[in-house]
C-alpha cells in the first residue's frame, strides 16, 4: 500500500544516498599506485617485478570491470600495451578472485577508497606486505 509516510521514507532514503562518483582512469591509477606503494609512472613502465606487475594487473582489472574502459584505452593508459596484454592481466586477477585469493582484500579496499567522496592517498595494506 502506498501511503504518504511510505512515499516520504522512500524519497528521503533516495535523496540521502550520495551520487556515485564516476571512476576515471586518473582516479584508479592514483589509488592503485598508492595502495601498492609504487610510483604512478611505474604502472606504465616496462618494470616486471612482482609488486609492479600485480599493481598493473589490478589497475587493468579495475579499469575494465569498474570504470568500463575499452581494452585498447587501458593499454594506452598503461604504457601502450596491447589489448591482449590488458586482457591477460584482467583475467589473471579475475582468476585469483574466483579462487578465493587474498587479492579480494586489496580490491575491496581500493573499491571502498574509490567510492568515497574524497579518495585518500594513504597506502593500505597489500597482499605483498
Amino acid at each position: 500500500e502506498v501511503t504518504p509516510d511510505a512515499v516520504r521514507r522512500v524519497v528521503s532514503e533516495t535523496l540521502a544516498r550520495p551520487e556515485p562518483v564516476p571512476l576515471t582512469e586518473q582516479m584508479v591509477l592514483d589509488a592503485v599506485a598508492a595502495h601498492f606503494a609504487v610510483e604512478r609512472s611505474e604502472l606504465s613502465s616496462r618494470r616486471r617485478d612482482a609488486r609492479t606487475t600485480l599493481a598493473r594487473h589490478v589497475a587493468m582489472y579495475l579499469l575494465r570491470e569498474d570504470a568500463h574502459l575499452a581494452l585498447t584505452l587501458i593499454g594506452r593508459a598503461l604504457g601502450g600495451r596491447d589489448h591482449s596484454t590488458v586482457l591477460h592481466g584482467r583475467n589473471r586477477i579475475a582468476k585469483l578472485v574466483r579462487n578465493g585469493d587474498v587479492i579480494r582484500h586489496d580490491l575491496s579496499s581500493l573499491r571502498r577508497q574509490l567510492a568515497s567522496p574524497h579518495p585518500r592517498k594513504a597506502r593500505a595494506t597489500s597482499v605483498l606486505d
